[in-house]
């Protein structure tokens, strides 16, 4: 190899150093900006009884995840993508899963049933997602948001879903909010 191509090849290495570099940095501020919103959610949200049983944080999800966010009951984990783009975005996926942190660590409901699932789900999407709505737009809010949800449970079972939402629809949407206002 020349001088040249040498200088070539040890600029082009650098420059795709930086870039790599860069990524890394952005990567890594937008995990700390999102564990930032993530505990002030927490503080501001979580019952004082809840607190010290969960452990929330931020990971990386990949481009288009079917989740922003989620609750693993087993481990005691509140989890949000740390690519979730603002403060506000963060609170409404920490409310959202709280809601499931409670039912299961507080209240002891069993997400393996069915009827608790739904319920569950409906209750999240009330007290996050549909909260603004105007009270008589709410629960078409919520029927709207929960069914892709409940699919993922149900294997697309599009009649098992509308059923189970029927059932518990008015029932859980009056269900009083136990994530702080």
């Amino acid at each position: 190899m020349t001088p040249a191509s040498l200088s070539a090849t040890a600029a082009a290495s650098t420059g795709s150093d930086t870039g790599a570099s860069t990524a890394s940095e952005q990567s890594q501020q937008q995990q700390l900006r999102c564990e930032r919103w993530v505990a002030r959610a927490m503080e501001q949200l979580a019952p004082s009884a809840l607190r010290h049983q969960l452990y929330a944080y931020c990971a990386y999800c990949a481009p288009g995840a079917a989740y922003g966010a989620w609750f693993d009951a087993a481990q005691k984990h509140l989890v949000v993508c740390s690519s979730t783009p603002s403060p506000a975005a963060t609170t409404m996926l920490v409310r959202h899963e709280l809601v499931h942190a409670v039912d299961v660590l507080l209240e002891g409901v069993d997400l393996d049933n069915d009827d608790a699932l739904a319920c569950s789900e409906i209750r999240a999407y009330r007290w996050a997602q549909c909260r603004n709505e105007f009270w008589f737009l709410r629960a078409s809010c919520v029927r709207r948001s929960v069914v892709p949800s409940l699919q993922q449970h149900f294997a697309d079972d599009e009649k098992r879903v509308q059923q189970l939402i029927t059932a518990n629809l008015a029932r859980c949407m009056q269900k009083a909010d136990i994530v702080h206002d």
